[in-house]
C-alpha cells in the first residue's frame, strides 16, 4: 500500500508541475495575442516511465518534453515574398506621386498653363505688333514660362536628392535604408548564434522560441528592403541569400561554425556625366562590383528606379526647354525678322543654361529670358512696317506645329508629359493597392495558423486549471491517507 501511495503522490506532483508549465505557456499566448510577430506555442506532454510495485505496473505522471511553436514555413515564405513586392510597389508609387505633385499642382499641369499663357501673349503681339503693352505682357509671360521650367526642374532635383544626393556620397533615403537593412542583418546573425546555442544544448526551449520570433520578424522587415531567400540549416541558423536580377548572393551563411557574420549592402555613386551621379548597389565583400537587385522587389530597388524616373523627367524638361528656346530664337533672329527699332537679328529671347562644359546642369535654372525691352521683340517681317506681325505669327505657328518635339507640338507637349506621368501614377497606385491586399491576405493566413485565439486559449486554460485542481486534491488525499497509515503504526 505504501508503494502505491508513494507512486500516486509522485504522479500527482508531476501533474501539478506539468499543469503549471502549461498554464504559463497559455498565459504567455494570451499576453502576446496582439503581437503579429508572435507565434503561438503549445506544450507537448509526455508520459513518464512506468514502474513496478505491489505486483503491478504504475504510471508516474507526465512532463513537458518540448514546447511547439506554430510556424508554417511555406506561409512565412509567401508572406516575405509578398511583403517585398508590395514594399517596392508602395515606394515606387510614392516617388511617381511626388513627381506628379511637382508637375501638376492641384491636378493641373502648371507648365501647360504657362505654355498657354505664353502662346496667348504671343498671339496678341502678332495681332497688335505696334502696341507696347502687348509686348510687355509677352515678356512677362516668357519670364513666367521660364520660372515654371526652373521651379519644376529644381523641385525635381530636390526630390532626386532626397533619395540620394547628386554627389559622390549620395546621402539620403537610399543610403539610410541600406544602413537599416545592414543593421537588421547584423541582428539576425547574432540571433542565429543565440538560437543555435540554446537548441543544441537542449535547454531553454521557450527562450529559443522567443528568439525565433524575433528573428522571423527581422527577416520579414528585411524583405521590405530587398528580396531574400531564407533557409534553415541543421544547426538552427538561417542562411540568407540576396535575390539578384540573375542569381543570388549570400548575405548570411548559416553553415559556418563559430560566430555568424553578415555581408553588408553598400550604396555607391557613379558619375555618369559632368555633374550627374547615379547610385548603384554593391556588397561590402566585393567593393567596386555592381550587383543588380531583383527587379520590382524591395524598397531599395524602388528608390533606385524612382530616382531614375525623376532624372528622366528632369531630362525631358531640359530637352523641352532647349528645343523651345532654339525654335523661338531661330525665328526671333531670322533674316526676315525685325523689331520696333527696325533692327534685324534682334537677339535671343531665351537662353538655355549649361554647365561650364556645355552640359545640362544637375540643378539650378535651366531657362532664362534675355530680352527686357519690349520693342526688341522681332514681331515684323519688314523693317518699315511696324504694324506687320507676321514674324510673331510665325513664332506662334511654330508652337502649334505638329511633330516638333517627340511627335507633339510645343503647345501639346507640356500636357503630354503630365498625361503620360498621370497614367504611370495610376498604374503604380493600382499595383500598390493590389499587392498590399495580397500581403494582407498572406498575413491573415499566417495569423490564422500561428496567431493566438484568446477564446481557444481561455478554454484550454480552464481545462488545465481543472487538471491542476485535481492533482492538488490527489496530493491532499494521499497526504491524509499516509498520515492515517503512519498513525496506525
Amino acid at each position: 500500500m505504501s508503494v502505491g501511495l508513494s507512486i500516486a503522490m509522485t504522479a500527482a506532483q508531476s501533474a501539478l508541475k506539468t499543469s503549471q508549465k502549461q498554464l504559463t505557456i497559455i498565459s504567455n499566448n494570451i499576453a502576446q495575442s496582439d503581437n503579429e510577430n508572435y507565434h503561438r506555442q503549445s506544450a507537448i506532454v509526455t508520459n513518464s516511465v512506468m514502474v513496478v510495485g505491489d505486483n503491478a505496473f504504475y504510471g508516474t505522471g507526465s512532463y513537458v518534453s518540448s514546447i511547439v511553436r506554430y510556424y508554417n514555413e511555406s506561409l512565412e515564405k509567401s508572406l516575405r515574398t509578398a511583403t517585398s513586392a508590395s514594399s517596392y510597389a508602395d515606394s515606387y508609387y510614392s516617388s511617381l506621386s511626388n513627381m506628379e505633385d511637382i508637375l501638376a499642382t492641384d491636378g493641373e499641369s502648371t507648365l501647360n498653363n504657362s505654355m498657354s499663357g505664353f502662346a496667348s501673349a504671343l498671339e496678341a503681339v502678332a495681332a497688335n505688333p505696334e502696341e507696347t503693352s502687348y509686348r510687355e505682357t509677352f515678356i512677362a509671360s516668357s519670364e513666367a514660362l521660364a520660372d515654371t521650367f526652373n521651379l519644376q526642374y529644381n523641385n525635381l532635383a530636390n526630390l532626386r536628392d532626397s533619395i540620394a544626393t547628386n554627389d559622390s556620397t549620395g546621402s539620403g533615403e537610399l543610403s539610410t535604408s541600406c544602413d537599416e537593412a545592414n543593421s537588421i542583418l547584423d541582428q539576425i546573425a547574432k540571433l542565429n548564434d543565440s538560437i543555435s546555442t540554446y537548441e543544441n544544448s537542449l535547454s531553454n526551449i521557450g527562450d529559443a522560441n522567443t528568439l525565433r520570433d524575433e528573428r522571423d520578424a527581422l527577416c520579414k522587415e528585411l524583405s521590405k528592403y530587398v528580396s531574400v531567400t531564407i533557409s534553415e540549416e541543421s544547426n538552427s541558423k538561417y542562411t540568407i541569400e540576396l535575390n539578384l536580377a540573375a542569381g543570388t548572393a549570400t548575405l548570411i551563411d548559416g553553415t559556418t561554425a563559430g560566430v555568424t557574420t553578415a555581408d553588408h549592402l553598400v550604396m555607391a555613386m557613379t558619375e555618369t556625366s559632368i555633374g550627374f551621379y547615379t547610385p548603384h548597389m554593391e556588397l561590402a565583400s566585393a567593393a567596386g562590383v555592381t550587383v543588380n537587385l531583383a527587379p520590382e522587389n524591395g524598397s531599395i530597388q524602388a528608390m533606385l528606379d524612382g530616382r531614375a524616373e525623376i532624372v528622366t523627367q528632369m531630362d525631358a524638361l531640359y530637352t523641352f526647354a532647349s528645343s523651345l528656346s532654339t525654335a523661338i530664337n531661330t525665328i526671333q533672329n531670322s533674316a526676315t525678322g525685325y523689331d520696333l527699332y527696325g533692327n534685324n537679328n534682334a537677339g535671343d529671347l531665351f537662353q538655355v543654361e549649361t554647365t561650364g562644359g556645355g552640359d545640362q546642369p544637375a540643378s539650378g535654372n535651366i531657362l532664362t529670358v534675355l530680352i527686357s525691352d519690349p520693342k526688341s521683340i522681332a514681331a515684323s517681317t519688314s523693317a518699315t512696317e511696324q504694324g506687320n506681325g507676321e514674324n510673331a505669327g510665325a513664332m506662334w505657328d511654330k508652337l502649334d506645329e505638329a511633330g516638333t518635339i517627340s511627335g507633339d507640338s510645343y503647345l501639346d507637349h507640356a500636357q503630354r508629359l503630365i498625361t503620360s506621368l498621370a497614367i504611370d501614377v495610376s498604374s503604380a497606385e493600382s499595383t500598390s493597392d493590389t499587392l498590399d491586399s495580397v500581403t494582407a491576405m498572406y498575413q491573415s493566413s499566417v495569423d490564422d495558423y500561428s496567431g493566438v485565439s484568446t477564446d481557444e486559449e481561455l478554454t484550454n486554460m480552464l481545462t488545465i486549471q481543472r487538471v491542476y485542481q485535481a492533482a492538488a486534491r490527489i496530493i491532499t488525499a494521499v497526504d491524509e491517507m499516509m498520515e492515517i497509515a503512519i498513525n496506525m503504526v
